[in-house]
């Protein structure tokens, strides 16, 4: 191990550990616990997983300081929810959390491997705080373990715009920490102290409370470290005789821990001994209380140095042995993670293999059961579309049928509608017509003119009617010349100007389709004039490739809660539907209505061709 790593080498840990924590004591907080208890009794969904994930960090965090064992319990809880319900952004979150246990019990390997995984599914994500957390993380790992501090520093230079564009204070006080442990390793003091009084600088701005009182506990031990190490011995123990009383009436194990063992190196760096002893003892005793192999191997280093520096060689030999004991577990547990690693990567192999085989078999006896198969369904396919061919021919005679019955009803009541409705009311604007008004008094003369418009305007109405149920130039010359007619005597009429258009490009369609066309644009123009209150209507056609539109629009009133349930538009939909089209009606309060009606056009060719 290289001594000057051993100056700060652990301090990584309490700043992932910083990371995972919002508050300064140790341990979660009794509401932290509560939310805990109060989500598991929720029964399950997206909304409380997530937010049960988030607790479970939290505690994570909150328990790496003194009880790793548990704070890694409740990630790995954490981790198996958001696998379960694969939310990649707290999968991300739960890879800092474990990479933390990971480090601070020295599986660097594992945790620099969490890291970059965190990192990679920020940036899929697009989360900037995340992928933030993750650099800062790395920049640490390339200091701390890979002792790569010019690469750990471009890492740390990266961060900070990121944090100053978030304006995230929190996160720019650790840069700026980082960095300045990072020039310490480097023994450039100078700007050491520079980003540590940056970091002090924030806590000041930003930081309330306990938190801000523990951060700048944090900054007094380092920058006491840094005035022992330039000479500046009684600037340095006039800081740590206030810091050093404060942290040990503490609760934080770790910041008890680290703050003796930091300035337990830096007597050792000046080769006075015995005050590093002081020190040393107080971090072993300390340590004891953290489950970790790294804090052994860095305490047991701290004790060979000194006792070789105050030349005791059967203590320092003690301290050496353990030392190597403890590096060579470290070692092999990290062959024996690349062994199971290679493990499985053969017994994966091998798997797939027998899986290859598996797959060669089933995928023999599925070609042959694929074959009959195939040869079953040309069978019954044969059968369905002959039968199929026979029902479209059943069902073209009905439709036939049908529009014959229908074309028929409708000349009837035409007929009956002209010559006898029609015949009576004119009867009775005639007579109304020889009656003698000059002995009528003024009122009786206003009611006999109402009378007399009334009955002309129904006379009138029932030869419109009757034309219209029906009109011969339908069948004859189809739709478009029937529209044009109708429009043109709509406009004749009645008060609603209509305009058509689209008719000039539009060929012959099957009869039925026809009919059932004109029909609907009839019932859609006589509810135009009777309840739109409109002044002006259109009709537009539009045929584009084997579909047709109607649309039929208005500027009045638009769509009422009364005509919504009318017979006629339960009408129009049975014929959409016979038509197999679509119908959307739009109204707003000052557009209007418009209908938009959209069928697959059928030619009398293709209807002769299914017979």
């Amino acid at each position: 191990m290289k001594p000057n790593w051993l100056i700060i080498s652990c301090s990584s840990m309490l700043v992932m550990l910083d990371l995972l924590s919002a508050a300064a004591q140790p341990g979660p907080s009794p509401s932290e616990v509560m939310t805990v208890k109060i989500l598991k009794q929720i029964p399950p969904s997206f909304g409380r997983d997530t937010a049960l994930v988030i607790a479970y960090n939290v505690l994570a965090g909150k328990y790496m300081a003194n009880d790793l064992k548990r704070g890694k319990s409740y990630a790995d809880s954490a981790l198996a929810i958001t696998e379960h319900i694969n939310w990649q952004k707290g999968i991300a979150s739960t890879y800092m959390s474990l990479a933390a246990f990971y480090g601070t019990t020295g599986y660097w390997d594992k945790a620099n491997t969490l890291i970059q995984q965190s990192i990679q599914i920020s940036k899929q994500l697009g989360d900037k705080q995340g992928e933030l957390a993750g650099l800062l993380e790395l920049g640490v790992f390339y200091w701390d373990v890979a002792g790569n501090y010019e690469k750990s520093l471009a890492l740390f230079n990266t961060c900070l715009p990121m944090a100053a564009a978030q304006k995230d204070s929190v996160t720019l006080m650790r840069v700026y920490y980082q960095m300045g442990l990072v020039y310490g390793l480097k023994k450039d003091y100078k700007r050491a102290l520079l980003y540590f009084n940056q970091f002090n600088l924030l806590i000041e701005r930003s930081l309330t409370g306990a938190y801000r009182h523990n951060q700048r506990q944090i900054w007094s031990y380092n920058v006491a470290q840094i005035y022992l190490l330039t000479n500046r011995t009684q600037e340095a123990e006039t800081m740590l005789t206030y810091t050093m009383p404060t942290i040990e009436k503490g609760n934080n194990i770790f910041e008890k821990y680290f703050s003796n063992w930091t300035i337990s190196s830096a007597y050792i760096q000046l080769e006075e001994y015995k005050e590093a002893k002081i020190y040393a003892v107080k971090a072993a005793y300390y340590a004891q209380f953290i489950p970790s192999r790294a804090h052994n191997v860095y305490i047991n280093t701290l004790f060979y140095k000194i006792y070789k520096g105050l030349n005791q060689p059967v203590l320092a030999l003690k301290h050496l042995v353990e030392l190597r004991r403890l590096e060579n577990e470290i070692a092999s547990d990290k062959t024996s993670v690349k062994i199971e690693e290679l493990q499985l990567r053969y017994n994966t192999k091998a798997q797939q293999e027998q899986i290859n085989e598996l797959t060669i078999a089933r995928q023999e006896q599925t070609q042959n059961l694929l074959l009959l198969s195939l040869l079953i369904l040309v069978i019954f396919s044969s059968y369905g579309f002959w039968n199929n061919r026979q029902l479209r021919q059943k069902n073209h005679a009905i439709s036939m049928a049908q529009l014959k019955g229908q074309t028929i009803e409708r000349k009837r009541v035409a007929a009956d509608l002209h010559d006898n409705l029609g015949t009576t009311l004119a009867a009775l604007h005639w007579n109304l017509e020889a009656m003698d008004t000059t002995k009528l008094s003024a009122v009786e003369k206003a009611v006999y003119a109402t009378f007399n418009q009334q009955v002309s305007q129904a006379y009138n109405d029932v030869r419109l009617i009757s034309h219209n149920l029906l009109p011969d130039e339908l069948a004859k010359q189809g739709l478009a010349v029937a529209l044009t007619n109708l429009v043109d005597k709509m406009n004749r009429n009645t008060p609603v100007r209509f305009y058509l258009s689209g008719t000039d490009t539009l060929a012959r369609l099957d009869g039925q389709m026809e009919f059932e066309l004109y029909s609907i644009c009839l019932e859609l123009l006589n509810n135009t004039i009777k309840h739109a209150y409109a002044t002006e209507g259109s009709v537009h056609l539009t045929q584009a490739n084997s579909l047709l539109q109607l649309t039929v629009g208005d500027n009045g009133a638009g769509l009422t809660h009364q005509q919504k349930d009318g017979r006629g538009l339960h009408n129009i939909a049975a014929r959409v539907e016979s038509l197999r089209g679509t119908w959307v009606v739009d109204s707003t309060p000052v557009g209007g209505l418009q209908h938009r009606i959209v069928v697959p056009v059928r030619t009398p060719a293709r209807a002769s061709s299914q017979t």
